[in-house]
């Protein structure tokens, strides 16, 4: 009978610290999983692209999708995370694939410090880098050849909605951010805590001075010239 209460004893205990750890939350102090590389993700994203010229102006819209389908090795015989792109839209009914990207996460001993970094038409860029407080930039060009192009981070851990659907813990890389009765000009990324980027904003309008009380006019109703892009993640999965 004591051999049976013991074993009780003990089974609660387990199942109190395995709630514990369930209801624990996510590890924040991990950035890099602000961008998880693992394989199984799948991002489905609308894109909306829009431009303004002194005579014309377009939009195009569609859906654009990033499926994490396999590990693959790199040039260094390490492994880097196959990245299948596609996109949805126009006279295509489905998806057709666009080509391949290649992700991974490497440590610099050196630095102590983690980088996420994507491979693209065979450019390498640094997408993260961990630890990573509010203030701090990142070179994203600092492992290509292209002039450095610094992104600081800000709004680490705040809430948002994005796509319809709220998340607890975001983080928001910012490029520019410039907007007053001329210019609007804005390149951001947001990515959640466990998910990965989430919206993405590239904005460049000016407007225009020559019509009358053109300062008490939003921008965007006098457009010179510019163009906006936006890209939204409307549905993540795991599929294995």
């Amino acid at each position: 009978m004591r051999t049976i209460k013991s074993l009780l004893a003990v089974s609660a205990v387990l199942v109190f610290f395995a709630a514990c750890k369930k209801d624990k939350g996510p590890d924040l102090a991990d950035r890099t999983l602000y961008l998880p590389v693992d394989i199984g993700h799948q991002y489905e994203y609308q894109i909306d692209s829009m431009y303004w010229t002194t005579d014309s102006s377009g939009s195009v819209s569609y859906m654009y999708r990033e499926t994490y389908e396999t590990d693959v090795p790199d040039n260094t015989g390490g492994l880097q995370t196959r990245i299948k792109t596609e996109r949805r839209g126009g006279n295509a009914a489905g998806y057709t694939v666009l080509g391949y990207d290649y992700i991974q996460k490497y440590y610099n001993k050196n630095q102590k410090e983690w980088t996420v970094e994507l491979l693209k038409n065979n450019i390498r860029y640094i997408m993260l880098l961990a630890p990573i407080e509010n203030g701090d930039s990142l070179n994203r060009n600092a492992k290509n050849l292209a002039l450095a192009q610094y992104w600081t981070a800000s709004l680490i851990e705040k809430s948002g909605s994005y796509g319809g659907q709220n998340y607890e813990h975001t983080l928001t890389l910012i490029e520019t951010e410039q907007s007053d009765s001329v210019y609007i000009i804005t390149n951001k990324e947001v990515y959640a805590h466990s998910v990965g980027l989430v919206y993405k904003e590239d904005t460049y309008i000016k407007g225009k001075t020559n019509v009358p009380n053109w300062q008490n006019i939003p921008v965007e109703q006098r457009i010179e010239y510019g163009y906006k892009y936006t890209k939204e993640l409307k549905s993540h999965a795991d599929l294995y």
